[in-house]
């Protein structure tokens, strides 16, 4: 059986607010499956978060949670006012880029190229 937790936060994760991130976590048989975060991290342009910390356990990959949790992630940041979500890898994490690319997210040419 999975569900979904929520860990507590301080402070105000609003656009323009600080304060410890959201963090999303699924859990099967008291056991925590992956987790995922959103935080507005300084030097984001307005109306921007960023996804941190994304992770599933090894054993919890290709069943569709790491979808599920990025979309509950980007629910929450609608839910929170934000319209972009920014994060950050590594091309060597090839299954993590495959997973953003196939959820729209782009590829930034440059450090902070949204601009």
């Amino acid at each position: 059986m999975k569900s979904w937790g929520k860990a507590p936060q301080n402070g105000s994760l609003k656009p323009g607010g600080s304060g410890n991130p959201l963090v999303i976590l699924p859990i099967s048989h008291n056991q925590i499956l992956g987790g995922c975060g959103i935080y507005p991290s300084n030097g984001l342009p307005k109306g921007y978060a960023e996804l941190v910390r994304f992770f599933l356990h090894p054993n919890a990959r290709g069943k569709g949670l790491g979808k599920e949790l990025m979309n509950r992630c980007e629910s929450a940041a609608r839910e929170l006012g934000y319209t972009h979500l920014y994060l950050e890898s590594f091309p060597e994490m090839e299954a993590a880029v495959h997973l953003y690319k196939k959820a729209n997210y782009k590829t930034l040419t440059t450090y902070r190229d949204w601009e």
